[in-house]
């Protein structure tokens, strides 16, 4: 995991971030700082816990709010995870979960979606690489 990490001001801006709790937001900001390079969370339960104002209520939050994406076996992901961050692609240090990469799709903003669009993630990744492009839409 990266000591540096960065937060669009589009999505922390947003009314649908600022509609959230304080203690979803905050859980958020955190979930963004521990994330691995690719914006994936393998220990959400140990960041709630490790708050006293925080709960699992406060995850729920900013998955029914779309802000977090839950996958399996207590995994979650993070939905703006490149418009937030833009690693160079000679410093990632590859996610242990490439199999669930396989299942995601950028969406024209290039956050992720289960959806199936015309931008898979691993092949959208793969083609960045190869052009030396940065993946994520300049506004």
């Amino acid at each position: 995991m990266a000591d540096r990490r960065m937060f669009s001001n589009t999505v922390v801006s947003s009314d649908a971030f600022l509609n959230m709790s304080t203690a979803a937001r905050v859980l958020y900001y955190h979930l963004v700082m521990n994330a691995d390079n690719r914006g994936y969370i393998n220990n959400l339960r140990s960041i709630v816990s490790s708050f006293d104002e925080l709960t699992m209520s406060d995850a729920e939050e900013l998955v029914v709010n779309k802000f977090v994406i839950k996958r399996e076996k207590g995994l979650y992901l993070i939905k703006h995870w490149y418009i937030h961050n833009d690693i160079p692609t000679c410093k990632v240090e590859e996610t242990r979960y490439s199999d669930d990469l396989k299942q995601l799709y950028f969406d024209e903003n290039f956050s992720y979606t289960e959806k199936v669009t015309d931008k898979p993630v691993l092949e959208t990744l793969k083609m960045f690489v190869k052009e030396k492009k940065k993946p994520r839409k300049r506004n």
